[in-house]
């Protein structure tokens, strides 16, 4: 990694700090000969080069956005990918609620060609499809989300009778709890829990590691929601900033199913009776 980041960066490395990289990536800080620090992952596993080009292509989207801070994409090559370093800060005392706000003015970032994305990215580890987009959000979010996972699920050996029945009844439900013409496709992070943000030294918000695309905003807040980590302070002022359409709580749990059975499909089977819990729901 040291004589790849020297190329790319086009400076000698003087020093390498190992630094949390996931599950699918090694990560590192390299110092380099004129002081200036990288943070830099290179991944492993099948799908490696097309993880950095997810990733490089979803941090340099919301970055358009000129709402959120992420880190700056400063060169990737195959498996590898060189980002700006962020030094690490305590946060502001409005801190969650700047959070929440600038959130909400990233999803007021719409796209004009629908749901979904001009490429295909991941969730974790698992590929996930935007193409095509798709006007429709129930059709989109049902066919390129839900289905996809749930075969995976039954091909990984998850399925018995009355699950597959739980299955079948909760994808009858869910056209019935959406409505498309009030669900405009935001930009959105795609994987936003706890451990894809930080504190940077001014005290701001960075998110990182997206699974960008353009959907239902709602995804965004159930997944931070999903694993905790998020002050409620954050979520008065995203609702204050953008409130929320009705039967928002609904489908707070149908998008957290997703995440779920994605956690299933990665991690295994104690995942599991967290997603039959929410399909009991249904």
């Amino acid at each position: 990694m040291k004589k790849l980041a020297e190329r790319l960066i086009g400076k000698k490395v003087s020093g390498i700090k190992p630094a949390g990289g996931g599950c699918i990536a090694e990560a590192v800080v390299l110092t380099m000969e004129n002081g200036l620090k990288y943070f830099v992952k290179k991944y492993t596993g099948s799908f490696a080069e097309e993880t950095v080009k997810a990733e490089v292509t979803g941090l340099e989207e919301i970055e358009k956005s000129k709402t959120i801070r992420t880190p700056k994409v400063i060169a990737s090559e195959g498996s590898a990918i060189v980002l700006e370093y962020i030094q690490t800060g305590e946060a502001k005392k409005d801190f969650w609620e700047v959070f929440g706000q600038k959130l909400a003015q990233m999803h007021r970032m719409v796209s004009e060609k629908g749901h979904g994305f001009h490429s295909d990215n991941f969730i974790g580890a698992t590929p996930q499809k935007n193409i095509p987009f798709n006007p429709s959000w129930s059709e989109f979010f049902i066919n390129n989300r839900m289905v996809p996972q749930f075969s995976l699920m039954k091909r990984n050996g998850y399925y018995t009778p009355d699950f597959s029945h739980k299955v079948e009844r909760f994808l009858e439900k869910l056209p019935d709890l959406f409505e498309d013409e009030n669900t405009p496709p935001s930009l959105l992070h795609g994987d936003l829990w706890s451990g894809n943000f930080m504190i940077s030294a001014e005290g701001e918000a960075v998110i990182f590691d997206p699974a960008v695309y353009y959907g239902d905003r709602e995804t965004d807040l159930a997944m931070a929601r999903l694993f905790g980590g998020f002050s409620e302070r954050f979520y008065a002022a995203y609702a204050e900033s953008y409130p929320l359409n009705p039967g928002w709580q609904e489908r707070e749990i149908v998008y957290q199913i997703y995440h779920r059975v994605n956690h299933v499909n990665l991690f295994g089977s104690g995942y599991l009776g967290g997603v039959v819990s929410a399909l009991n729901y249904f």
